[in-house]
């Protein structure tokens, strides 16, 4: 399936070499290891016809359930692009896809796909939706909206590790809402990556937030061999947003330059 057309005049885009390009069918992403794809949900409503032809039925009760219209067609816009996306790498239709889900919730492909070795992730907030996809691994993605509103100290102590709220308390003033958010989508993206859910708390592990450091887990506990299992990179959305993507490391796997996703400066 070609994403060049996609439903509803929304575009979908893809991650390459650091720039967001139209996800065209003969862009380069279909034969990555990993790719991340952004998709509008500002024009959400005028697609939301386009999007319920290919959604099961299972999502659009899903989607009824929505008290809002802009949340419902938000979903709506989220769950299609995803299956648009997922069709073109497996070479089928959007509408035939099917997923199982995790005991804390996070989708994967059904049978027959479920040995295609072909692992996907979903977060949207605001006017954005992104999606990954990796290739024989694991992959968890987290985008939040900025909002300046947010007591930031508060919920770092309620949430976050000892060492990472001392870290992030000791940035400057104007680093204090940017490094919140990096440390935030750090480990929200490593926690959707593994599928725990809520059962893994964000204080059991520290990830970098520093503005000059790459994204990276830099303690797991109660195993501190499980932070070197993964490897995590900033997502440059858009102004006032902050993302990170979080992908499973594999012996033998891609080397770093068959990545399509590749750090940003923020």
């Amino acid at each position: 399936m070609d994403l060049a057309g996609s439903a509803g005049g929304l575009k979908i885009e893809s991650y390459q070499a650091g720039r967001w390009a139209a996800a065209g069918g003969t862009t380069p992403w279909q034969q990555a290891v990993r790719a991340v794809f952004r998709v509008p949900l500002a024009g959400a409503a005028r697609a939301t016809r386009d999007w319920a032809a290919i959604l099961s039925p299972e999502e659009r009760t899903r989607a009824a359930a929505f008290r809002f219209a802009e949340d419902r067609e938000k979903f709506m816009a989220s769950r299609g692009a995803l299956r648009m996306i997922l069709a073109s790498a497996l070479g089928d239709e959007p509408d035939a896809l099917r997923f199982d889900y995790g005991p804390h919730g996070k989708p994967t492909l059904a049978t027959p796909w479920e040995g295609s070795g072909l692992c996907f992730n979903l977060s949207h907030s605001g006017d954005w939706t992104l999606i990954a996809l990796s290739r024989g691994g694991l992959v968890g993605v987290d985008v939040e909206f900025h909002r300046p509103d947010l007591e930031f100290e508060k919920l770092a102590r309620r949430f976050f590790s000892d060492s990472d709220c001392r870290r992030l308390l000791a940035l400057a003033p104007d680093e204090t809402m940017p490094g919140f958010y990096r440390c935030w989508t750090r480990k929200e993206a490593y926690i959707k990556a593994v599928g725990g859910g809520l059962s893994i708390p964000l204080r059991n592990f520290d990830v970098s937030l520093e503005p000059n450091l790459p994204a990276a887990i830099l303690a797991t506990r109660p195993d501190p061999l499980e932070a070197g299992r993964w490897q995590m990179e900033d997502i440059a959305v858009e102004n006032n947003y902050g993302a990170a993507v979080c992908w499973e490391k594999r012996e033998n796997g891609p080397s770093p330059g068959r990545f399509l996703v590749t750090p940003c400066d923020k």
